[in-house]
């Protein structure tokens, strides 16, 4: 409980002070099928954002500039950090709709890009790879997901919803991760401040040799593994999400610090 003490209580703050710009809050062109070197990029924003692209959308607007024709779409999800578990959960439904449905309009050529801050970022990863850490390795307290069981609720998921969350088997896992045919779409990934980070790994970026609030499960990790070579995950000693530290000011710099380097990054691949 001290981790959801901790997000809820620094809502209010996060809110303020990554807040997304007014320009992101309209709807960017997601209709058209790219061709070429261009890509569709999809975006969850962070924790407490409005709605809209967020504060990683500069990163987006970057890749975008060096990659004529690319088009761009938020993920639209709660993003709340209180309930977190459902928000979360919600936002990996929504992405993952968002890349079959293009794949689908688009045909097996489509070149999609992923980019997630913060809660964001973990519903990336979540939609390469299934459920992370939080939902099988946090222990749920007796009575959540009733109606009782006010402040913490999971906004309608049903308890066969919450099952499924559990990432302790191969089988739990393989339901909510992307199927293969469509993962090969994905030409780049970029994850900023997750909370499911695990340190160690040869896609990680940043400082941290810390585990985030929420690590994900070893079976998850394997399964990143396999996007290694298309994914960068940021995060720096002292975060208070992605690396379990205490400080939001290093959770809140990554675009300044990092943000050319993963436009960089992602264009390289999408250019591979």
């Amino acid at each position: 409980m001290v981790a959801f003490s901790l997000l809820a209580a620094l809502a209010s703050v996060l809110s303020l002070s990554v807040a997304a710009p007014a320009a992101e809050l309209v709807a960017r062109d997601s209709s058209a099928c790219v061709t070429g070197d261009a890509v569709h990029i999809i975006v969850a924003r962070a924790s407490t954002e409005l709605p809209g692209e967020g504060i990683i959308g500069q990163v987006v607007t970057m890749i975008k500039s060096q990659l004529p024709g690319s088009t761009s779409e938020a993920v639209s999800y709660p993003a709340t950090l209180y309930p977190y578990l459902s928000s979360e959960a919600a936002g990996v439904s929504a992405m993952t709709s968002l890349v079959q449905s293009y794949v689908a309009r688009c045909g097996e050529g489509s070149r999609l890009i992923l980019a997630g801050y913060s809660q964001g970022a973990q519903v990336v990863g979540d939609t390469l790879c299934g459920s992370s850490g939080l939902f099988g390795g946090f222990s749920v307290p007796s009575g959540f997901g009733s109606s009782t069981s006010s402040p913490w609720s999971f906004s309608g998921l049903s308890k066969r919803d919450l099952d499924s969350f559990n990432t302790s088997t191969d089988d739990a896992l393989a339901k909510r991760q992307l199927s293969s045919s469509i993962s090969g779409n994905i030409v780049a990934a970029i994850q900023m401040g997750d909370p499911s980070f695990v340190p160690g790994q040869s896609f990680d970026a940043g400082t941290s040799r810390m585990r985030g609030l929420f690590p994900r499960s070893s079976s998850g990790v394997q399964c990143l593994q396999g996007f290694a070579d298309r994914l960068r995950s940021y995060c720096d000693t002292g975060d208070e999400f992605c690396a379990s530290g205490f400080s939001l000011a290093v959770h809140l710099s990554y675009v300044q610090r990092y943000g050319a380097e993963a436009a960089a990054f992602a264009v390289s691949r999408a250019r591979a």
